[in-house]
């Protein structure tokens, strides 16, 4: 009784039948997804997160379990009234001596914040790779400027010649600088 009051307070639970469909469904998973817990009660609950709808995925999920495996994976969810969250999910079967699925208890978290960390993570990263993209592509130009240059005092020039190429270097170097 003290461990499922310990998981049920902090965890986010359902328990299903050997179908899927659920027995229980604690507070925690009501208040975020806003479905109420009389209205679950027999379905499957594949229903209460819709990032199980998907017939291959659940398919996949199925077979995992049938084995007598944990799935785990995270879930991209619409609550009632159309929020989204994320949540990590673990669907552990549990069996009968013979290896029978007799019920399946469903404990998952909400990792909203850390996908939507990871979402910001990832629109700074491409950010910074465009400024390095500009940066070395800024940075390219005059280089290889430079290095043309160069490549031409190696050969015969007129004083003339050679004057406009060492005012070429100055300004590119002045260009890298700025």
């Amino acid at each position: 009784s003290e461990f499922k009051n310990a998981i049920s307070s902090s965890a986010l639970l359902i328990i299903a039948n050997h179908e899927g469909k659920i027995e229980f469904m604690n507070s925690n998973l009501e208040k975020l997804s806003q479905h109420p817990y009389a209205a679950k009660i027999g379905k499957l609950f594949t229903e209460v997160a819709t990032g199980l709808r998907d017939n291959w995925f659940n398919t996949q999920m199925w077979q995992c379990m049938s084995k007598g495996e944990v799935w785990k994976g995270e879930l991209y969810n619409i609550k009632k009234d159309g929020t989204k969250y994320w949540t990590e999910c673990f669907v552990i079967p549990i069996t009968t001596n013979e290896g029978i699925i007799s019920k399946l208890v469903i404990i998952q978290s909400d990792i909203t914040e850390r996908k939507h960390s990871e979402e910001l993570v990832n629109e700074s990263n491409k950010h910074l790779s465009e400024i390095a993209w500009i940066s070395s592509h800024q940075l390219r130009h005059p280089v290889s400027n430079l290095m043309g240059l160069c490549e031409l005092l190696n050969f015969p020039l007129s004083e003339k010649e050679e004057q406009e190429v060492k005012l070429s270097i100055e300004s590119e170097l002045k260009r890298l600088d700025d």
